[in-house]
């Protein structure tokens, strides 16, 4: 856990069956979690960010805890990219009082409610393709133009995600479409130009 702590590389770790937060980050800016897994945390959420802005979080596991996978409280322009948050007994990710997030190409499967955001502004769950959004086991349908993306929105209570992916990790897999039309290069008669084939 890091508290008041600054530019740190968190990496690696497992923390299981707490009776407490497995990951805190309290009061700490620009640190790197990358490759740590919390798993069956009896009270508290696996990931807590309160706080701390400027951090990533990249290929973590969050799952089967008692509360949320990830919680961000007043923390502000931080990054998630390829964390998975299954099955916890509230939110994949909570978001309270946080602002300027970027959290796409992460996976939450089955958790109570996937993702909440609660008095967030400009909190952003999809970039433009090809990175696009998340993959929420729930919304995997349909997808008629076969792009790998979602045909709506994900929608949740206090955000959306634009792109949501139809496979669990389905940016690792992006098909090449230059000019990001959704229409596959391959099949793309004008791959340099959007919205002709």
């Amino acid at each position: 856990n890091l508290s008041d702590s600054h530019d740190n590389v968190l990496r690696d770790n497992t923390s299981l069956s707490n009776s407490g937060f497995g990951i805190t980050i309290n009061r700490s800016h620009r640190n790197e979690l990358t490759g740590n897994i919390t798993s069956n945390n009896r009270e508290r959420p696996g990931i807590r960010v309160i706080q701390s802005n400027y951090n990533i979080l990249t290929e973590n596991t969050s799952s089967s805890n008692r509360k949320d996978g990830i919680w961000l409280i007043q923390s502000d322009h931080n990054l998630l990219t390829g964390n998975t948050s299954s099955m916890n007994q509230q939110s994949g990710i909570l978001l309270e009082d946080s602002n300027n997030n970027q959290i796409y190409n992460n996976n939450f499967i089955d958790n109570a409610t996937q993702a909440h955001d609660i008095n967030g502004i400009n909190n952003i769950f999809s970039v433009d393709r090809p990175s696009g959004g998340n993959f929420w086991n729930d919304w995997t349908t349909p997808d008629n133009n076969l792009d790998g993306f979602v045909d709506n929105p994900y929608v949740f209570d206090g955000g959306q995600d634009d792109l949501p992916w139809t496979t669990m990790d389905g940016w690792l897999n992006q098909v090449p479409d230059a000019d990001g039309d959704g229409i596959p290069d391959t099949s793309d008669n004008c791959p340099s130009t959007p919205n002709q084939n």
